[in-house]
C-alpha cells in the first residue's frame, strides 16, 4: 500500500514537472513571437518611413526641375521650407539646401594637382576663421594624386603610416566634408569651426560659389584685400528689398560689383574682377534635400545630394541620419 502511494507521488511530481516545462516553453514561444512581431513591425514602419522621406526627395527634384531661370536665391520656390505634411499613418517634412554657398574643398585640386588660386582662397577663409592657414596644404595633399609634400603644412602617405593607428591617405576627391577629420591638423574643434562654410561637391571641374547664399566668411574670400566691412556691405545690398526687387538677391554679379565698397576695392586692381567672375556666380548646380519621414514608431532622416543639369535632376548619393 505504501509502495503504491509512493509510485503515485512520483507520477504526480513527474506530471507537474512536465506541465511546468511545457508552460515555460509555451511562455517562451509566446514571448519570442511577440518580439518577432514587434521586430517585423519596426522593420515595416522603418521601410515605410524611408519611402516617405524618398517621396519628399522626389517632390524636391520635381520643384527643382521646374526652376528654369538662371538665378538661384533664398526666395525661390524650392528654397522655401514646407510645414510637415500629413499622410496616412505618418508625416513628411523637409527642405532643400543650396550647396554652393560654401567653399568646395574639391576645388583645391584640379586634374590631380593643386589649384593655386583656390588654395589661396581657402587659406584666406582659414585666416578669417582664425585657423592655421597651412591646414590647406595638408588638405591638398590628402586629395592630390602625387606623393610630394606641399610645404609648409602638407602631409603625404609617410606621415599617416607613422601614426599610432596608421591609415592610408585618400589621394582622391572628398566624398564628404567630414573626411577632413582624417587630415593632419584637423581636430574636432577645427572641424566644428569649418563645417558651416565648406562642402565637398563631386563636380570634375571647379564649382562656383553662389553669392546669393554665401555667408560673410566665404564672401571674404572674393579677392585679396577683402574686409569684414566690405562683406557686410555686400550682404546688406543682397538682402535688402527694393521696388524693382521685392525678393532681395543679386540677379547678376554686376549687382554685387555695384556695391560701392567692393567697387572701390576693384578699382585698385582691375585683374580682381575677372578672377571673381571665374569663381563666383548667381546660380547653383548642387542641392541637398533634408527629408524626414515618420510612420508608426519609426522616424527616418534622409540626406540626398542632388545635381541639376538643365531640367534633369540626378540623385548623387543618399545618407541616413547624417551626411
Amino acid at each position: 500500500m505504501r509502495l503504491g502511494q509512493s509510485n503515485r507521488g512520483v507520477a504526480l511530481i513527474t506530471v507537474l514537472l512536465i506541465t511546468a516545462v511545457i508552460t515555460i516553453i509555451v511562455a517562451t514561444m509566446a514571448t519570442q513571437q511577440s518580439v518577432d512581431i514587434r521586430r517585423t513591425s519596426n522593420v515595416i514602419d522603418r521601410n515605410q518611413a524611408y519611402l516617405f522621406a524618398e517621396g519628399a526627395e522626389g517632390l524636391a527634384k520635381y520643384v527643382l526641375s521646374q526652376d528654369t531661370n538662371n538665378v538661384d536665391h533664398r526666395f525661390e520656390p524650392w528654397a522655401i521650407e514646407l510645414p510637415p505634411y500629413e499622410v496616412e499613418g505618418g508625416t513628411i517634412s523637409g527642405y532643400v539646401r543650396d550647396m554652393q554657398g560654401c567653399f568646395n574643398l574639391n576645388n583645391l585640386v584640379e586634374n590631380g594637382q593643386g589649384n593655386a588660386v583656390e588654395i589661396a582662397r581657402f587659406k584666406q577663409l582659414l585666416l578669417v576663421l582664425e585657423l592655421d592657414a597651412t591646414l590647406a596644404d595638408a588638405v591638398v595633399d590628402w586629395i592630390d594624386v602625387d606623393n610630394q609634400i606641399t610645404f609648409p603644412g602638407g602631409a603625404e602617405s609617410e606621415y599617416y603610416a607613422r601614426l599610432d593607428a596608421p591609415y592610408q591617405i585618400a589621394n582622391r576627391t572628398l566624398l564628404s566634408a567630414s573626411e577632413l577629420l582624417n587630415v593632419k591638423g584637423v581636430s574636432a574643434e577645427v572641424m566644428a569651426t569649418l563645417r558651416p562654410y565648406v562642402c565637398a561637391l563631386p563636380s570634375q571641374t571647379p564649382t562656383k560659389i553662389n553669392v546669393n547664399f554665401a555667408p560673410e566668411p566665404v564672401l571674404m574670400t572674393l579677392a585679396p584685400g577683402m574686409t569684414q566691412s566690405i562683406a557686410e556691405a555686400i550682404i546688406e545690398a543682397r538682402d535688402t528689398p527694393s521696388l524693382t526687387k521685392l525678393e532681395p538677391h543679386f540677379e547678376t554679379l554686376n549687382d554685387m560689383f555695384a556695391v560701392p565698397q567692393l567697387d572701390a576695392l576693384l578699382d585698385t586692381n582691375t585683374a580682381l574682377q575677372p578672377s571673381i567672375e571665374n569663381a563666383f556666380g548667381v546660380s547653383s548646380q548642387y542641392f541637398m534635400v533634408v527629408a524626414n519621414g515618420r510612420f508608426g514608431e519609426a522616424d527616418m532622416l534622409l540626406y540626398s545630394l542632388l545635381e541639376r543639369s538643365g531640367n534633369t535632376i540626378t540623385t548623387y548619393y543618399r545618407a541616413q541620419g547624417s551626411y
